[in-house]
């Protein structure tokens, strides 16, 4: 006897994709804190810093092929789980699950913020702003106000990214997943 799945509806792929969401979520953090375990430059020559910089961008080569695949084995398994389950639904629950984990994503990058300090931030942008030739009590305010403006960049420049790319491998998963519709007439 066949199992009976569940028709897909809206409310099933918002839940899944939450479920999802939060997977990606954690798998995207750990990697994100692999990257800054991993990239501490212990001194500062040159070859440490090439070193550490390509093992950046593999760390975060790697965490965008394991977030697609899994992005991909989530649209099968709804595939598998539910009954009538089309592409657009396969998009829909990849959207989400991108806005989801962009949301986790963008905590954590705003957590990440806060926790590493100002004096960093500051640094920085004295540095850049020390290039202008503008008097110090404008550069006082712009860093000043380009510092209180940075907790609202970070999270929302981080959500939307994630979201975005989220957006694109949906587009590109949905092409696939659930398959071609047979043809009836073969």
């Amino acid at each position: 006897m066949e199992d009976i799945k569940t028709p897909v509806r809206g409310k099933l792929i918002f839940q899944e994709a939450m479920k999802y969401g939060a997977i990606l979520g954690a798998v995207t953090v750990s990697f994100e804190l692999l990257t800054a375990l991993f990239t501490q430059t212990p001194d500062g020559t040159v070859k440490t810093a090439a070193i550490i910089t390509a093992l950046a961008y593999t760390l975060r080569i790697a965490k965008t092929v394991v977030c697609i695949w899994l992005m991909v084995v989530f649209a099968k398994k709804l595939v598998e789980k539910y009954d009538g389950v089309t592409r657009s639904h396969t998009f829909r629950l990849n959207m989400f699950t991108g806005l989801f984990s962009g949301i986790i994503c963008a905590a954590f990058a705003l957590l990440r913020f806060k926790l590493m300090g100002n004096e960093q931030i500051e640094l920085s942008l004295r540095d850049a702003l020390s290039s202008l030739q503008n008097s110090p009590e404008i550069q006082e305010e712009a860093i000043s106000m380009a510092i209180s403006l940075l907790p609202f960049f970070t999270f929302f420049i981080a959500l939307g990214s994630c979201f975005l790319i989220g957006i694109l491998a949906s587009l590109i998963i949905s092409r696939s997943v659930p398959g071609r519709t047979p043809n009836p007439f073969e």
